[in-house]
């Protein structure tokens, strides 16, 4: 209701499970807190086991930061997404080659 779009993507009628992953809704909605997209995320779980227990609980999480939610952010880049550390680390070290050899062949 948040962002018009379903939280696993469109439904398709022929698979029995739907195996996509979650898709945040801050990728629809760029004005929603984290902690907010946290608490949307936990409460549509595919397990029913790891959603909330009572509605109390989601409605506490959408109206206070749950501390929980906003540590996703806080990691660093490396453990976030390491494809993107080691490329960006790789190109930085490439560029201070090809400056080394500029200035040592100049």
């Amino acid at each position: 209701m948040l962002c018009g779009k379903l939280p696993y993507g469109e439904e398709d009628p022929g698979s029995r499970r739907n195996k996509r992953p979650y898709r945040s809704a801050m990728t629809y909605r760029s004005d929603l807190t984290r902690w907010i997209d946290g608490a949307l995320e936990k409460s549509v779980q595919k397990n029913p086991n790891h959603r909330y227990e009572t509605l109390s609980e989601f409605l506490y999480d959408l109206s206070h930061p749950n501390q929980d939610f906003l540590k996703k952010d806080a990691a660093p880049l490396l453990e976030r997404n390491p494809l993107v550390f080691w490329q960006s680390l790789t190109f930085i070290l490439l560029l201070t080659n090809l400056m080394l050899l500029f200035f040592l062949f100049r």
